[in-house]
């Protein structure tokens, strides 16, 4: 399969399959672009990152191809890994959203890493309109609350209904302000299961009974009100997504981070070494691992301890696990 032709500039870039191995992927450069950006006729990469990354090169040396080459490519290399691990009987992370808002979602988890691993298969995203399951000819989903008051409540035979239709085997979510706060830990958990069935809350909630008739974790991310479960579920699925097998890479890269040691995470700093009269500080400078290991846990401890009091009290009082549930050493 082609993603361009020579008549679209120097390049010609192909995926080509082989009997017995994996996809090769190759780029071709046009004869006067070989000579003129100083580059080689022919370059084959076995796997869609470094065919990706050499066709960013070969655009930085000069070779003129379409912009809308990288976007082609991209996708395709995608879909073909997508391809190859659902043959391969690796079944994505599965995320199914029951809301009145479909249109919310993928949203932003359509871009940067979360994009990438959907495009690539990594996970799923079916989001579902709680409206489909209304029984009236109005479609309605909600009620006044029994007693009086302000606002509506969704009716737990609807919400129930869009359930039932999505259950299998899955954790069934539900974003509420009732529920209990989204610690690191959970989403290790959810990250290492089949995916997750999440119900987005709106106006004053749902109908208590939902939760005594079926089995469903409420979940808050944060003591404070929000329009509706969405944004809240974008969150948890961000969460989890980061952790998926593939997604950032290195499978250590969630390992030293906020939350995961039940402290804060220790500041960063990067070029320039002097910004505006502030310098880095200099054991970062001085090469001495051990020093510097030292000093990040150090500050770590400082910053929990002055900026989250709450966190600190927890870290003092659990001498093994931290509130995220990762495991920590006695000192």
């Amino acid at each position: 399969m082609s993603y361009c032709d020579w008549s679209d500039g120097d390049l010609h870039a192909y995926a080509s399959h082989t009997v017995d191995g994996p996809r090769r992927y190759v780029a071709q450069v046009a004869e006067p672009a070989v000579a003129q950006c100083g580059v080689e006729a022919e370059y084959v990469e076995d796997s869609a990152d470094a065919f990706y990354a050499r066709l960013k090169w070969l655009k930085a040396q000069g070779c003129a191809f379409p912009a809308d080459v990288f976007p082609q490519v991209l996708a395709a290399a995608q879909e073909d890994a997508r391809l190859a691990r659902l043959a391969a009987g690796e079944l994505p992370w599965a995320a199914t959203i029951v809301t009145l808002y479909p249109e919310m979602f993928p949203g932003p988890l359509g871009t940067s890493l979360a994009g990438r691993a959907l495009g690539e298969g990594r996970w799923s995203c079916q989001p579902v309109q709680l409206r489909d399951f209304a029984t009236d000819k109005h479609k309605s989903v909600d009620d006044t609350p029994a007693g009086g008051g302000a606002g509506m409540v969704l009716r737990a035979d609807v919400v129930a209904a869009a359930i039932d239709s999505v259950a299998d085997g899955r954790p069934v979510l539900a974003m509420t302000p009732r529920g209990k706060p989204l610690t690191q830990e959970r989403v290790r958990e959810l990250a290492r299961g089949p995916g997750v069935a999440i119900l987005c809350g709106r106006f004053e909630g749902f109908d208590e009974r939902l939760f005594e008739a079926r089995a469903i974790e409420e979940v808050s991310i944060g003591d404070y009100i929000l329009s509706g479960g969405e944004m809240g579920a974008l969150v948890l699925l961000d969460a989890c997504i980061r952790l998926l097998p593939g997604v950032m890479g290195a499978a250590s890269s969630g390992d030293d981070e906020s939350f995961e040691t039940g402290l804060l995470e220790y500041p960063h700093y990067t070029r320039p070494q002097i910004w505006e009269g502030r310098a880095i500080p200099q054991v970062l400078r001085s090469g001495d691992h051990a020093k510097i290991e030292a000093w990040r846990k150090r500050r770590a401890e400082i910053d929990t301890r002055s900026r989250r009091p709450d966190l600190w009290e927890r870290h003092e009082g659990v001498r093994v696990q931290s509130p995220s549930g990762a495991q920590r050493h006695e000192d």
